[in-house]
């Protein structure tokens, strides 16, 4: 597998998916203006992974997965929430999985996207409180 990496624009998440490193993080903003064809990759990417999953608990693997997004709109959450499933199946065949949500204090919808995400995909996941940016 190869790593796949998005640069993150105005409108578009920043993406790292490293099969090697076992690592995959979510930055920035996502609102993309065709959901469908910026998050299909990913969840292919996600799905040929899962794909591994024996072969990776064999190794003893650990994937750390981080979302440390400003903000999404409704069709990523939408992406996420498939991805929050792929996670929690490869968690419940035996691989180690973390989930580390980022949330700005004061943005308690951000942190209860996560929570809501954790609960609809039953996985559980670290929420984790950053301090609030100032300009």
């Amino acid at each position: 597998m190869d790593v796949l990496k998005i640069e993150p624009t105005r409108h578009k998440a920043g993406v790292l998916l490293d099969p090697d490193n076992h690592y995959i993080e979510f930055t920035g903003f996502s609102l993309p203006e065709d959901a469908m064809a910026f998050f299909l990759p990913i969840i292919n990417w996600l799905y040929e992974y899962s794909n591994h999953c024996k072969e990776y608990i064999a190794q003893g693997v650990h994937l750390k997965v981080n979302f440390k997004l400003s903000y999404y709109n409704s069709a990523s959450y939408r992406a996420f929430l498939e991805m929050f499933h792929i996670f929690a199946k490869m968690q419940r065949e035996g691989l180690k999985v973390t989930i580390n949500w980022y949330y700005e204090a004061m943005d308690s919808s951000m942190q209860e996207g996560g929570k809501d995400l954790s609960d609809i995909a039953k996985i559980d996941i670290n929420l984790i409180e950053i301090p609030e940016k100032h300009p």
